[in-house]
């Protein structure tokens, strides 16, 4: 039995007694209209789903270090979003996620309280948008964000903001919203970055995550860019078994390596990739080349594409050709010999050469001609190593004088010019840049007048002076017939090797002595061995190919009418 009186309760008790709470929903919490300090504990905080960062802070040692010792120096921002379903989770506004990671660290090697509850500051909740451009703002002051975080960032940014609007957001537009969030980027820098994520990151993830920076992907992407110009202007017509898009990816993907990258060997890989892929017979190696070349992607951004070669002109050089072909000497082997046989030149030139066969030393040796080219002596051999006998039907050609060759000229234009120019593969090495040289002397008849002349002269002078460093000294002049084609900008003063151009074009620049003394340095060099000329070949060729050119439109010039209104403004 219960004791009496046990169970009884006062009046005066229950009246005191705290009534029961209803079972209703709690109310929402309020989020700060303005920031609020706060101190939270590291199981209140999560880092930003929307944190643009996807690798390991380079400085996160040092800043747990500093973190370790002294403490956060900065209050960290926080806020809460109200659709994410838990509002007892605060997530980072404006960075923070590494400090989140350091002091969680932190609190599992040392359980001190000072890095489990932390003081932050309460931010209202800006939108999923703000707190991306949030994230992006505050790493680009600090500089420790990759190029393709960055660009992850900002594209996501971009699907954020669509989803708000429900419509697609331009590139301009986008760059004014991050403007205004405090994040300036160019909208060459936007396209950039969004070329990146859909055309790099899929085959070269490696290379973009190892730390490649902006302007090394930018490099790639014009690569592409140009390649894919090339491959859609002759791929038409063609059954091709792959697109240019798995092309591209198979040469990127063998290079995702840090250790193996380099441009230039991932543009040889593209290459190879569109020989095979694109057999065009316009397409080799070396037209690949000149169209992928970076300084032809500067050159045609200041002049322009070149323009389409005329059909005509087409046609001449497949002429050429075929008689090329007929002429150049061809080589065989027989019991282990070479033999050169003999070149068919116009009887009116050569009447005393009969045909023979010239026989060439055992030990002279042979190297096959690069592309499909005409086979070459090797450059272990030297003339010592062939008799006179020997050489003397191979130079008759070159010793035939001026005087003949015109009479001769008359008789047999075409065949004649063929068969004493230079062979095509000679100056192969010079077709390249802005004015190819094919031959440094001849000049083409739908070329030989005053203004094509003078543009000549200006292309082949500006890339010189880029040779040398003194580009930008130039500047077109094509004011009257007169003109040389170039001259120094009046802003500018002539460096030493451009005051060498301008005096071939009549004027040495702010009447500057010429440093003539300097020329042996520049175009020959020394018998030292370290005292190379300081031009390479290709220029010391377009050097030469500007002689010819400007006494070429000098002797046009001095053609003019006496009484013509050029020579009279001239005067």
């Amino acid at each position: 039995m219960s004791r009496p009186g046990k169970n009884k309760l006062s009046l005066g008790d229950a009246l005191l007694q705290q009534g029961k709470t209803p079972q209703l929903s709690a109310s929402p919490v309020v989020l700060p209209v303005t920031e609020i300090p706060i101190v939270l504990t590291l199981d209140e905080l999560r880092p930003n789903p929307d944190n643009p960062r996807i690798s390991r802070n380079p400085r996160f040692d040092d800043i747990k270090a500093s973190i370790r010792a002294r403490g956060l120096d900065s209050v960290p921002k926080i806020t809460r979003n109200p659709n994410s379903g838990n509002e007892n989770i605060y997530i980072f506004s404006d960075g923070g996620n590494t400090r989140y990671q350091i002091l969680s660290e932190l609190w599992q090697e040392t359980e001190e309280e000072r890095f489990y509850r932390i003081p932050c500051l309460l931010k209202p909740w800006p939108g999923r948008l703000h707190c991306v451009i949030g994230h992006l703002a505050e790493n680009e002051v600090r500089g420790d964000l990759m190029f393709i975080e960055k660009a992850f960032g900002v594209r996501n940014a971009r699907a954020i903001h669509e989803e708000h609007l429900r419509k697609s957001v331009t590139q301009r537009e986008l760059m004014g919203l991050l403007k205004q969030g405090g994040l300036p980027i160019s909208q060459t820098s936007i396209s950039q970055m969004d070329n990146t994520v859909q055309y790099l990151y899929p085959c070269i993830p490696n290379l973009l995550i190892s730390g490649m920076g902006r302007s090394q992907a930018a490099n790639i992407l014009a690569l592409r860019t140009d390649a894919q110009k090339i491959w859609n202007t002759f791929s038409v017509g063609l059954s091709c078994e792959k697109d240019f898009d798995s092309v591209f990816s198979e040469a990127c993907r063998r290079l995702d390596d840090p250790e193996a990258y380099s441009f230039e060997i991932l543009r040889d890989e593209l290459i190879g990739e569109l020989l095979k892929s694109l057999p065009h017979p316009a397409l080799n190696y070396d037209r690949w080349l000149l169209e992928l070349d970076p300084k032809e992607w500067s050159r045609r951004q200041l002049f322009g594409d070149p323009p389409p070669v005329a059909d005509h002109l087409r046609q001449a050089d497949m002429q050429a050709a075929l008689v090329t072909e007929g002429l150049v000497p061809s080589v065989t082997k027989n019991s282990g010999q070479v033999s050169v046989l003999e070149t068919q030149l116009p009887v009116a030139v050569i009447e005393s050469q009969e045909d023979k066969e010239v026989d060439l030393p055992s030990n002279i040796e042979t190297q096959p001609g690069m592309h499909g080219a005409q086979p070459t002596l090797s450059t272990l051999s030297t003339v010592s190593d062939l008799d006179k006998d020997d050489i003397e039907p191979l130079m008759s050609a070159s010793q035939i004088s001026p005087s003949a060759l015109n009479e001769s000229h008359r008789c047999f234009p075409e065949a004649l010019s063929t068969a004493l120019s230079c062979p095509s593969d000679v100056l192969s090495f010079a077709r390249t840049g802005l004015e190819p040289v094919n031959d440094i002397w001849s000049v083409s008849p739908v070329q030989d007048d005053i203004e094509h002349l003078q543009d000549m002269a200006f292309r082949l002078a500006f890339e010189l002076a880029e040779e040398m460093g003194g580009a930008d000294e130039f500047e077109e002049a094509k004011d009257t017939a007169y003109d040389a084609g170039y001259r120094l900008k009046h802003s500018h003063t002539a460096s030493e090797f451009v005051q060498i151009l301008l005096s071939l074009a009549g004027n040495s620049g702010n009447g500057a002595p010429v440093h003539t003394d300097m020329l042996g340095v520049w175009l020959v060099g020394t018998g030292r061995p370290e005292e190379i000329p300081v031009l390479p070949d290709v220029a010391m060729v377009k050097f030469m190919r500007l002689i010819r050119v400007l006494r070429r439109l000098r002797e046009l010039q001095r053609d003019l009418p006496v009484g013509s209104e050029e020579r009279e403004r001239h005067v």
